[in-house]
C-alpha cells in the first residue's frame, strides 16, 4: 500500500480464494485486474465491492 499526504494513493490486492473483496476508503478508487477497469459498486458508507478470481491479482488507485 502506498501513501501519500496521509491518503492511500495505491495498493495491491491478492485474492487467494475469489469471491467479493470488500474495501473501505475515504477516497474514491478504481479497481484495475490485467490492465482493465473491473466493475464495482460503492455503497453510503464509502465500501467499495468488487468481484474477485482466485488467485488474481487487483490494483486499487485513488482518484
Amino acid at each position: 500500500m502506498a501513501w501519500e499526504d496521509g491518503r492511500p494513493v495505491r495498493a495491491r490486492v491478492e485474492a487467494r480464494l475469489g469471491g467479493p473483496c470488500r474495501v473501505r476508503c475515504d477516497v474514491p478508487l478504481r479497481v484495475l485486474h490485467g490492465g482493465a477497469e473491473a466493475s464495482t459498486r460503492r455503497d453510503a458508507y464509502g465500501v467499495i465491492e468488487f468481484s474477485t478470481d482466485a488467485g488474481a491479482v487487483y490494483e486499487l488507485i485513488a482518484v
